[in-house]
């Protein structure tokens, strides 16, 4: 019975390694030497040894391999168990049966990538050093088995810093003859686009024109697209599954309680009057009678003084004043009788005109009045008419008529309230 392979060489991935690997064995791709195959997959000392290899091997597939060494038998090889695989095995390593070159030889390419672990061969082939052919075989080799595009290259080679990437990093490292060589590709493949132009540089001018550092971090980047490499992150151990919880059983329900009836208030008693206790009556009891000279006398009421009456004088009360009407000028006045009044002129009647008794003082000459302008109608505007009191008087009373007042306007003298009298009575 042959058993499954673990890795199928027709795939894209285990096709990748395939092909590095037997790069890896030339003289050119030449990045790890047999030693250090034999170191990495098989390390070992005088008293111990570490398997990374043969068990992944069946017994049909490591059995022969053994035989070819002839450190087993063919049947016995083919029972042996993965522990007696690996004695054997570090035995004729430190018997020097079997050497670095003949590890090597025994395991063909494709039976060494068919079964070995894919990344851990990856992290053997990446810590070698690395040449520039070994670079133009991975890319060139990815590239056709699809593990990336040329849109993803562009995107992805970048220098160290990340300042330039893509067409501009790759157009660094070209002379003037090289742009112009890509340049007429690209017309004349009519292409520009990024498979376009990365078809007309070229592999082999990407290359050997661009640094070492900037493709190996390219070739980092499809190991990590790949599944060959981990992004350095760890990984979340899986959670154990919580077994379910048993389900409750609904709660039957509870019957409600019938409701209690109120209690009727109970009256409030009336309140007992405190009875003198026996001690308080015995002691009352017990109190001796006092002597005769501590008994006090009665002494006489105190004397109240009275204070005088006071004679209150009533104070005269004056009603408030009655406001006067306003005065009404002499002009605004007129006689029911009267015929619709014409306008006077205005008349100036000096004070020397109205003083009757000569020895009386005369007043204070008073200054010429304003003379009236046209606009006021007077027919008098320089010349001034001297009048007598007497003519004054007999004029207004022809003019006004007499008003007598009424009885509510008439000033009558307040009336004298009563005030207290300070002086005491009697």
């Amino acid at each position: 019975m042959v058993s499954k392979a673990r890795n199928d060489l027709t795939s894209p991935v285990p096709k990748f390694c395939l092909v590095l690997e037997a790069s890896r064995r030339t003289n050119e791709g030449r990045v790890r030497t047999p030693q250090e195959l034999l170191t990495h997959f098989f390390p070992y000392s005088e008293g111990t040894a570490t398997d990374r290899l043969f068990h992944f091997l069946p017994t049909e597939v490591r059995g022969p391999i053994l035989t070819s060494w002839g450190v087993r038998g063919q049947k016995s090889a083919l029972r042996d168990s993965d522990e007696k695989v690996r004695a054997v095995v570090h035995d004729a390593l430190v018997a020097g049966d079997v050497d670095a070159a003949m590890f090597e030889a025994s395991l063909a390419p494709d039976v060494f990538v068919r079964w070995i672990d894919l990344p851990d061969w990856w992290s053997f082939w990446r810590a070698g050093k690395l040449a520039k052919y070994s670079i133009l075989k991975a890319l060139e080799a990815g590239y056709d088995l699809g593990l990336f595009d040329a849109e993803w290259f562009l995107q992805t080679v970048a220098s160290k810093d990340g300042k330039t990437r893509g067409t501009d990093l790759l157009s660094e490292g070209l002379s003037k003859a090289d742009l112009t060589e890509w340049l007429r590709a690209i017309y004349l493949t009519a292409d520009g686009s990024p498979r376009g132009i990365v078809a007309a540089l070229g592999w082999d001018q990407i290359v050997s024109k661009t640094p070492d550092e900037v493709l190996i971090a390219v070739l980092d980047a499809i190991a990590l697209k790949a599944g060959l490499r981990d992004d350095g992150k760890p990984k979340e151990e899986p959670k154990a599954k919580e077994e379910p919880k048993p389900k409750e059983e609904p709660k039957a329900k509870e019957e409600p309680k019938p409701k209690e009836e109120p209690k009727p208030k109970e009256e409030p008693k009336p309140k007992e009057e405190a009875k003198p206790s026996e001690e308080a009556k015995a002691k009352t009891a017990e109190a001796p009678p006092p002597p005769e000279g501590d008994i006090e006398e009665p002494r006489a009421p105190l004397e109240t003084w009275t204070p005088a009456p006071v004679q209150v004088e009533e104070a005269e009360v004056r009603p408030a004043p009655t406001p006067k009407p306003a005065a009404v000028p002499i002009a605004s006045i007129a006689r029911p009788d009267a015929k619709p009044a014409r306008k006077l002129p205005a008349i100036f009647i000096p004070a020397a005109a109205r003083q009757t008794d000569p020895a009386e003082p005369k007043p204070a000459p008073q200054p010429p009045a304003a003379s009236v302008p046209e606009e006021s109608g007077s027919l008098f505007r320089d010349d001034e008419i001297s009048i007598s009191a007497e003519a004054f008087d007999d004029l207004v009373s022809e003019r006004l008529p007499i008003v007598q007042p009424a009885a509510d306007e008439v000033d009558t003298p307040p009336k004298k309230e009563k005030r207290p009298s300070k002086r005491p009575m009697g």
